[in-house]
């Protein structure tokens, strides 16, 4: 966040756009994004985004499904809080960010999260192009070369558990606490995942959830469940706070889920 900050401080143009190093841009992503938000003079823009694997290239499908949508406030929409934070398909006035004070988180993760979810409750206008593929993510999976996607020791972890509740503070301050679940639901069950498949340690596991537990408690007296089957041996655990056997449930989703990779592997399915 401290590097995107800084950009932003110096940025002299009426919009501005974060990209990751190693991405790129399509080539007429720029014009098109430009004409969009300075047609409909919104504070900021999404679009979709493509990607890029070592032997594919793959369009992100979302919930809008090729659906294109004008909004005066989010309220008009809650659909976009399904769509990722990741802060390069966004175009901002740089004005809107400066008048409400809208920055990066620094020292932790989720500052994407936090500027996207900022915005949002913000933004008098948003435009979300969903038809428009503007931006080529790089997803790197080899030995020296991965994606932070694919990066899940504690340091990190813990770093997206720290985001979260800056996240949930600012969710305090603006009085937005209802859209609790509609912002996290989806979170938690990609942080869940990642503390699932990470090689950490079980007392590390254990520290994350301890860490982490008040968020998902609030999010269970919301919606009860999370999105994602496998997790439901967790929720009495979660409520009871029964650290112990949490870690002992995700060791074994962790089993379970090796055993179904091994079969799709030899089957040659993906």
């Amino acid at each position: 966040g401290t590097g995107r900050n800084r950009g932003l401080d110096l940025a002299g143009g009426e919009y501005v756009i974060f990209a990751d190093h190693d991405d790129s841009y399509v080539e007429n992503a720029f014009e098109v994004m430009y004409n969009e938000i300075s047609k409909e003079n919104a504070d900021f823009l999404i679009t979709n985004y493509y990607k890029v694997y070592e032997r594919e290239t793959v369009k992100e499908k979302t919930v809008f499904d090729g659906e294109n949508v004008v909004v005066n406030s989010f309220k008009d929409d809650l659909r976009l809080f399904d769509i990722g934070p990741s802060i390069w398909t966004k175009l901002f006035k740089k004005d809107f960010l400066a008048e409400n004070n809208i920055r990066f988180l620094e020292g932790m993760l989720a500052e994407d999260l936090y500027v996207y979810v900022y915005a949002l409750l913000k933004s008098k206008k948003t435009v979300y192009l969903d038809d428009f593929y503007s931006y080529n993510y790089s997803i790197r999976d080899v030995d020296g070369n991965k994606s932070t996607i694919h990066i899940r020791n504690k340091k990190y972890l813990e770093s997206m558990v720290n985001g979260y509740f800056e996240v949930d503070n600012l969710l305090d301050k603006l009085n937005k606490e209802e859209f609790f679940s509609n912002i996290f639901k989806r979170h938690f069950v990609y942080w869940l995942t990642s503390l699932v498949v990470s090689d950490i340690s079980d007392a590390e596991k254990r520290e994350l959830v301890v860490a982490i537990n008040p968020l998902l408690k609030k999010q269970l007296a919301i919606s009860s469940e999370f999105d994602e089957k496998s997790y439901l041996p967790l929720i009495d655990l979660i409520l009871a706070e029964d650290y112990d056997k949490i870690v002992e449930e995700i060791c074994k989703i962790k089993k379970s889920r090796a055993r179904k990779d091994k079969i799709k592997s030899f089957f040659g399915l993906r």
